[in-house]
């Protein structure tokens, strides 16, 4: 159905990239799940992006839960206790 709809309006979807059972509860998991997944970008909106993917969309099947995983957020995190 989402894809028929997106086709309606002229829509791309998003690269699916995976699907698992659970989340990575930690900061620091979710940090390295993140690496993993998602080494570089699959869709680079310009040159500048060199490739880098800023993160990804998390949700449940249901949608009753939607997280934006953003590499800057935990980068930033893994800063902050390295300098304390």
């Amino acid at each position: 159905m989402l894809n028929s709809r997106a086709i309606n309006y002229g829509f791309e979807l998003t690269p699916r990239i995976t699907t698992i059972p659970a989340m990575p509860v930690s900061i620091q998991e979710t940090h390295e799940f993140l690496k993993k997944i998602i080494p570089k970008t699959s869709v680079a909106l310009d040159e500048g992006a060199k490739d880098r993917a800023e993160g990804i969309v998390a949700r449940t099947i249901s949608r009753s839960a939607i997280a934006k995983l953003r590499f800057e957020d935990y980068e930033r995190h893994a800063a902050k206790c390295r300098s304390q």
